[in-house]
């Protein structure tokens, strides 16, 4: 199943349709008209160009008033061109006199198809497309040969120099795609590295403090309320004394995969620095969030870990208010944490309100 484009990337095409839709209409009008002036006409040219003309304008009316979902605007962009294209063939590949130069003429036209139709239908069905379009065009080249008695020497040489460079240009269209993606693919590793703790592959405090700055704007807007509670495992240090690091580490990993399970699936927990994790869970007011907390407690308490005693943890609880900033909000949690740490530990202490 196709993933949707990001709002940029619709954005992003939205613009280059706007910008060449008129263009191409306007392409169409002129070209009928010089078939007209002519004489003889094909009738798929005397038809087809002005009803391309007019998809063109349509195409472009509804790309202006649609901002985004306009993948039923995008088929027929590719879909009426291509059967102008077929019907071009059809009609054309058997004219004796200039049949070979006619078809050339043809697929000069055929890079703006490939490109769009990458464009509109992504890579695999984007080439499948392209190639379909291409055969059809070498088919057809080879039976106007095969029907031609005497063909020029320039005629071939056209016709070979347009069907090598429609081939080329698929290629390179298919390389370039797969170049794209696999750049998309690393940002996001990048990303995910430059988001994520190495150890127990939680938000890292940077992420944090992203997605608490992302809530804080959104409370703000929205008049909506959060909470971040932040707590801190109880003599930790004496795990890493005793056991080890490694133990130390696995106990680290272990909270994480036994929280995860008790938490809802818009909370994000994340590592906020040694033995400090801190949790922001969205659209929870204080109260809720403290009851949160001790049940976390004592999840937590009532654990056994592995290669080590058991756990106790020290929570600190702050809610949003009006004018916070990352810093206020987490300091206020911090402080809470250490009344926590200085009334016994195993505590769940909310912040002080004024």
């Amino acid at each position: 199943m196709r993933r949707s484009p990001s709002p940029s990337v619709e954005a992003a095409k939205r613009k280059a349709y706007i910008a060449v839709l008129p263009v191409g209409g306007a392409v169409a009008l002129l070209m009928w008209q010089l078939a007209r002036r002519e004489g003889g006409a094909a009738v798929v040219d005397l038809i087809g160009l002005p009803l391309l003309a007019l998809l063109a304008a349509g195409l472009t009316v509804g790309f202006l008033v649609k901002r985004s979902g306009f993948r039923s605007l995008e088929y027929p962009l590719v879909i009426g061109p291509a059967i102008y294209f077929f019907l071009n063939l059809l009609t054309k590949r058997g004219a004796e006199a200039d049949g070979i130069a006619t078809l050339a003429g043809i697929g000069y036209w055929l890079p703006a198809l490939f490109t769009l139709s990458f464009m509109v239908f992504g890579v695999r069905f984007g080439a499948a497309f392209s190639l379909v379009l291409f055969a059809l065009t070498v088919l057809a080249g080879t039976g106007a040969l095969l029907k031609t008695s005497e063909a020029s020497t320039g005629d071939l040489i056209t016709l070979l120099q347009t069907y090598s460079g429609n081939g080329l240009l698929i290629l390179l269209l298919i390389t370039l795609a797969i170049i794209i993606r696999l750049q998309a693919q690393y940002v996001v590793e990048m990303e995910t590295v430059a988001n994520t703790d190495a150890l127990t592959e939680l938000s890292n405090r940077r992420h944090l403090e992203h997605l608490i700055e992302e809530e804080r704007a959104r409370a703000s807007r929205y008049d909506r309320s959060f909470s971040v509670i932040l707590f801190d495992l109880d003599h930790f240090k004496r795990i890493n004394d005793l056991h080890g690091h490694q133990v130390g580490d696995e106990v680290l990993k272990g909270v994480r995969t036994l929280l995860v399970e008790h938490i809802r699936q818009v909370d994000t927990l994340g590592r906020w620095g040694g033995e400090e994790f801190l949790l922001v869970v969205p659209e929870m007011p204080l109260d809720p969030s403290r009851l949160l907390a001790e049940r976390l407690r004592m999840v937590i308490e009532r654990h056994v870990f592995e290669r080590a005693e058991r756990l106790t943890a020290s929570f600190g609880v702050a809610e949003y208010q009006p004018g916070d900033t990352v810093e206020t909000l987490t300091k206020r949690a911090d402080e809470a944490l250490y009344r926590a740490k200085a009334q016994g530990r195993n505590l769940v202490v909310v912040e002080a309100r004024m």
